[in-house]
This record gives structure tokens, C-alpha cells and sequence, in this order.
């Protein structure tokens, strides 16, 4: 699930920098903002999906959590309006094989941040 979208236990936020979705009416684009995702099952370590540490893009540098990509290079994700989009990953360090290991996260991102971004701007927004 989306680490900013419902309570992460301590009423505050995973970035106060960025909007944390309490109620489906706070989100203003429910089309833009995915709640659901398949997530690359060896970055399965909790109940949320957070993908990076970086507010500023050119600090998105790492997959903390990764999506998945076992949909022939593609994953799943449910957006709050209720529709649901396959994306297809475009970079190689987000294609990458079940490994059956947690031991190589984070994942480096490199230098084409198309997929990062992707995830980023469907995500949350700046408050």
C-alpha cells in the first residue's frame, strides 16, 4: 500500500514536505494517486510501499521498496478513483528477477530516473 495514503500510526507523516492522505476526500486527484501496487517480493518488509528517501527528485537515487516486475516487466497498480494501470517498466534496475533475498536493497536507481519518476508523480504531491 501507498505509505502516504491512510495512518502511519503516529499521526504524523512519512514526509511532511508531501501531502499524507487520511480520507479519500483529501485527495484531490483520486485518478493521479495509486493506493495498491504489486510489490517486488523481495522488498516485502512491512505494509507500505516506500519507494524513496529523496523529496527533491534529484536526491531519488534508490529503490527503498520496489514495484514489482514479474508481469513481463510490468507491474500492477489501483489508483483511489478505482481504476487500475499495468505499467511497463522502462529501466533495467526496475526489471529485476525475484532473487529471494532482501540483502541488496536499496536498489540503485542510476542515471535514467524515468520509472522512479513515474511512481513519484502518482504517489503523493507537495504540500
Amino acid at each position: 500500500m501507498n505509505a502516504f495514503v491512510g495512518n502511519i500510526g503516529n499521526g504524523g507523516s512519512i514526509n511532511p514536505q508531501y501531502a499524507q492522505y487520511l480520507t479519500l476526500a483529501s485527495i484531490k486527484n483520486p485518478a493521479g494517486i495509486f493506493v495498491l501496487l504489486d510489490e517486488h517480493p523481495d522488498s516485502i518488509n512491512d505494509g507500505w510501499f516506500v519507494f524513496c528517501s529523496g523529496a527533491d527528485p534529484a536526491e531519488r537515487n534508490a529503490w527503498s521498496d520496489l514495484p514489482a516486475s514479474y508481469h513481463n516487466g510490468a507491474g500492477g497498480f489501483s489508483f483511489a478513483d478505482g481504476h487500475s494501470e499495468i505499467k511497463k517498466w522502462l529501466v533495467g534496475s526496475t526489471r529485476r528477477a525475484v532473487l529471494k533475498t532482501t540483502s541488496d536493497f536499496p536498489v540503485q536507481v542510476g542515471a535514467d530516473k524515468r520509472d522512479i519518476q513515474w511512481v513519484a508523480e502518482r504517489c503523493t504531491v507537495k504540500n
